[in-house]
């Protein structure tokens, strides 16, 4: 699994993206359980249960983001419950380090430049991590990228 300690911006690490990649998603996940839950309702813990849905409902999401074609650079900020694990089995880059408010909420726009500065892909997008795609975003990011002028564009 790689961390934050791993990135050495500028070096040809097997961390750095290729430069053939179109689209950065990164996102950060809601600490989570993941796994599945049996037990009568009137017994129910229902946190547990919540917790376990929303861990099985971002790994899901995020699988769909490795599915697109082509595959983007997918990077998943933060040291929540279930983020290392959820990266490392499907795969994707993970930065444990990010600025946060006095809630413990993410600055976005400094996700944003940490992105772009470990990716070299030309379009960057921010999404909850939630949210499934499928090859539309691909055909999406496509006409978008006919219809630009210079530079990277963020989303």
């Amino acid at each position: 699994m790689h961390t934050t300690s791993d990135i050495s911006l500028g070096s040809t690490s097997p961390f750095s993206s290729s430069c053939d990649t179109v689209l950065t998603i990164f996102s950060t996940l809601k600490p989570a359980e993941r796994g599945s839950a049996t037990c009568k309702f009137e017994s129910m813990n229902l946190n547990f249960f919540i917790d376990l849905l929303a861990g099985n409902i971002q790994s899901n999401a995020v699988k769909s983001w490795t599915l697109l074609d082509p595959r983007p650079d997918i990077i998943l900020f933060g040291d929540d419950k279930g983020t290392a694990e959820i990266a490392q089995e499907l795969g994707v880059r993970h930065v444990t380090e990010m600025d946060r408010n006095e809630h413990r909420l993410p600055f976005v726009n400094k996700l944003f430049h940490h992105a772009q500065k470990i990716s070299c892909a030309d379009l960057f997008m921010y999404t909850n991590a939630d949210i499934m795609f499928t090859n539309e975003l691909s055909h999406a990011v496509s006409m978008l990228l006919e219809k630009r002028q210079h530079g990277r564009i963020s989303l």
